[in-house]
């Protein structure tokens, strides 16, 4: 082997390992972006998946029942036949009678939202079915 032909070959291990050290670098750079990718993701999905809003939906609901049932009364001077009047779902539990009502509904983790003709509004551990008030 020539001395010309060392120096040809020590350059091409020399340009060899600065592509490998190179290709190296940009495969852990890759890997750190596609990792912070994933986490990203992770957390939002996984994140989004823990938020129920179904009480929130079902708060602002009775707070459009109870809105409905003070404009109901005031037209018509009582409560009978509310729940139909006012278009009360059949997803809420609804009792009216001639001087008082009650709207309730399950709410996600334990007891009842519920609003009445009394004024309140509310979570309460347990409504009756047959009872007018949350209370």
């Amino acid at each position: 082997m020539r001395s010309g032909d060392a120096s040809v070959f020590t350059g091409w291990c020399i340009l060899l390992d600065m592509h490998i050290k190179l290709v190296i670098q940009l495969v852990g750079m890759g890997l750190i972006v596609l990792a912070a990718v994933a986490g990203f993701l992770w957390f939002v999905f996984s994140s989004s998946s823990d938020v129920d809003t179904t009480d929130s939906r079902h708060s602002v609901e009775l707070t459009q029942y109870q809105a409905a049932a003070r404009a109901y009364k005031s037209k018509l001077t009582d409560y009978t036949g509310l729940c139909q009047g006012i278009g009360v779902t059949n997803e809420f539990s609804c009792l009216a009678t001639e001087s008082a009502y009650r709207i309730s509904i399950p709410a996600k983790n334990s007891g009842q939202l519920c609003i009445d003709s009394k004024g309140f509004f509310g979570k309460v551990t347990v409504v009756s079915a047959l009872a007018t008030t949350c209370k």
